[in-house]
């Protein structure tokens, strides 16, 4: 059975439990009672919200205490690289991947994202080239790990999930970072 996984949204007074994995999520089916099923592709139920939740739960007598796991949620800067096949290697491009990952603690979403990460590595089946050339995905490591809101809430519009610390030389500099230009900058973290 996979884990069932519970977050409140004290802001829009909403619970919503996922029996399954949210990212199945394709159509949602709203009931009576407030209650919005969302169901997979095949019209199975992987999860529910309940809306206006402590107004039904108000009268309620809680004479035990579930046990419920808190999930909290990263940013997860995955650094990938480019290594070409020929093993003539002057230079090696890197992205930076940032991916929200969800868990219970800094050691489950290292080890999601590493895991997620090595899902990426590859040459998709021997068609990508860099620059003309054949070359494979490589992960490098993860750069940083950033618990990126409060584990009590679920992000929302204008969540800071990420941040990076840089340096530049002059506000010349500024503008030309912004404009996505070419700029030398010293990156702090």
């Amino acid at each position: 059975m996979a884990d069932v996984k519970l977050f409140y949204d004290a802001q829009g007074d909403s619970l919503v439990v996922w029996l399954g994995r949210p990212h199945e999520e394709y159509i949602c089916e709203e009931t009576a009672e407030d209650v919005i099923l969302m169901k997979d592709k095949l019209g199975q139920v992987i999860g529910f919200e309940k809306l206006n939740f402590s107004h039904s739960v108000k009268n309620l007598a809680v004479h035990t205490q579930p046990s419920i796991k808190v999930m909290n949620w990263y940013a997860a800067h995955i650094i990938m690289y480019v290594k070409f096949k020929d093993e003539n290697q002057d230079k090696y491009p890197i992205w930076e991947n940032i991916v929200l990952i969800m868990a219970e603690n800094d050691e489950q979403a290292m080890q999601k994202v590493t895991e997620r990460a090595k899902r990426d590595e590859g040459d998709c089946e021997g068609s990508f080239t860099w620059e003309g050339r054949p070359a494979t995905w490589c992960f490098a490591g993860v750069r940083k790990l950033i618990s990126c809101e409060d584990p009590t809430e679920r992000p929302d519009d204008g969540t800071e999930i990420s941040y990076s610390e840089m340096e530049v030389t002059s506000p010349e500099a500024f503008a030309q970072l912004v404009n996505g230009d070419e700029v030398g900058i010293r990156y702090v973290n």
